[in-house]
């Protein structure tokens, strides 16, 4: 699996975050500063980079979905994600979209409203 590329040019991404209007996008070093609330993606030495893994999501309360990697870590995800990087392993995990998943399973909702 191959590092992102910058939303922007073509160069690596280093960095996911918002850009204008709550949209997220990929940015290099060059263009980071485009992006509001932004993550810096894992290093390319991280133990578990390259590997993927198709994951549970986990909500601590109605805004806060976390996608559960096999290191261990819950890693904070964006509600209409589909995607993202363990930021202890680097390990590229796959999920359902987690609003998805609340709508198809409302009695989720109950416990964390």
């Amino acid at each position: 699996m191959s590092k992102p590329k910058c939303d922007f040019c073509s160069d690596p991404a280093v960095w996911d975050g918002q850009y204008e209007g709550g949209t997220w996008a990929y940015a290099c070093k060059r263009h980071d500063w485009l992006l509001s609330n932004k993550r810096r993606l894992p290093l390319q030495g991280n133990k578990n980079r390259g590997r993927e893994a198709a994951v549970e999501i986990e909500w601590e309360d109605i805004d806060t979905p976390r996608a559960l990697c096999p290191c261990g870590r819950k890693q904070l995800v964006e509600p209409d994600a589909t995607e993202g990087y363990c930021m202890d392993c680097g390990m590229h995990l796959r999920f359902e979209e987690p609003m998805t998943q609340l709508m198809e399973n409302p009695e989720a909702l109950e416990g964390l409203l």
